[in-house]
């Protein structure tokens, strides 16, 4: 669509105002950019998982059974909080637990 604008009258209106009209800061109408939000999912390190499973291999099935759930509630709360690093943290623990309850 081409819109014709007749400057000579514009250019009037805004000296009728007071002010020309298109003087006025364009920036100030712009939307700022909305921040990125990246979400980055740390696990435990392989040394860390290593140690972790020895340990757990130690356990018996029950109290491996306690510890994923209380891994779980924990991973809940973190999730709650939006605290996603320590989710993903809990989260690989708990997928270690279900290993060796899988037998792997």
């Amino acid at each position: 669509m081409i819109v014709k604008v007749n400057y000579g009258r514009l250019v009037g209106v805004g000296m009728v105002c007071g002010t020309l009209l298109l003087s006025a800061p364009l920036d100030k109408y712009y939307i700022p950019k909305q921040p990125t939000v990246v979400y980055q999912t740390t696990t435990a390190k392989p040394d860390v998982e290593m140690k972790f499973r020895a340990d757990m291999m130690k356990l018996s099935p029950q109290k491996r059974a306690k510890l994923k759930t209380y891994f779980q509630g924990k991973m809940n709360r973190a999730v709650d909080n939006k605290n996603f690093e320590e989710a993903g943290y809990y989260q690989k623990l708990i997928t270690i637990l279900e290993q060796l309850q899988k037998g792997q």
